[in-house]
């Protein structure tokens, strides 16, 4: 065999190592997508709860949601995190920690939503119990 002949077959090798690395990058986020995706509607309702920023310059929810591009960022490993994939690991987080399932944190959350509602100033206490006072 001669020395074009190895560095060919070197070359075909490495073109396959970076075809195979491609599938596994593609299967990761096709893995966390089934994951993640039906998280989705609490990483909403969490926001909504908990978000304590000012949504005109303190958090990019709404100018995510209007860009129409993929705010939910659901490949794997984003290289910028947007505010809709923060809340959606958060939620992935709280549920995997605590075991609970996207219908039981979906019922959870709707269920502090509505004591939210009711309290006008269970907010911002929220927001001082979490955070402290500054």
């Amino acid at each position: 065999m001669s020395e074009d002949d190895v560095r060919r077959e070197l070359e075909a090798v490495e073109l396959r190592r970076q075809e195979l690395r491609s599938k596994l990058a593609n299967a990761r986020e096709d893995v966390f997508r089934r994951k993640a995706e039906p998280f989705l509607r609490s990483a909403e309702i969490a926001h909504g709860i908990f978000c304590m920023y000012n949504h005109t310059d303190g958090c990019s929810w709404e100018y995510e949601r209007s860009s129409g591009a993929d705010a939910w960022c659901l490949g794997s490993e984003p290289k910028v995190k947007t505010a809709h994939r923060a809340w959606l690991d958060k939620v992935m987080l709280v549920a995997k920690t605590y075991r609970l399932d996207a219908r039981g944190m979906d019922e959870m959350l709707l269920a502090l939503e509505a004591v939210v509602s009711e309290h006008a100033q269970l907010k911002p206490v929220m927001r001082v119990m979490v955070l402290g006072l500054r």
